[in-house]
């Protein structure tokens, strides 16, 4: 219906970078999970190297939206290096 509507009212310029931040969002979120649970069990494995980490364009700023989307992935993480560790 909100697609209609935006059609109707010649708004699908609008509506297309709307999909696109949202998709851009989303990518964000699911990236930032796998970083959340791939980060204690490369601490404790060593898969990638600390050079890799630190040339890499996304790592630090997803880890960095991780933080702010999930404080509870902390505990998680604390959780299973205890365990683990």
């Amino acid at each position: 219906m909100l697609e209609g509507l935006l059609k109707i009212g010649n708004l699908n310029v609008f509506n297309k970078v709307a999909g696109a931040i949202f998709g851009l969002i989303k990518f964000a979120l699911v990236v930032s999970v796998v970083f959340a649970v791939f980060r204690p069990i490369d601490a404790h494995l060593g898969l990638l190297s600390a050079k890799t980490k630190t040339e890499s364009y996304l790592y630090q700023p997803i880890l960095h939206v991780t933080k702010y989307l999930f404080p509870a992935i902390k505990d998680v993480q604390d959780e299973f290096v205890k365990r683990v560790g």
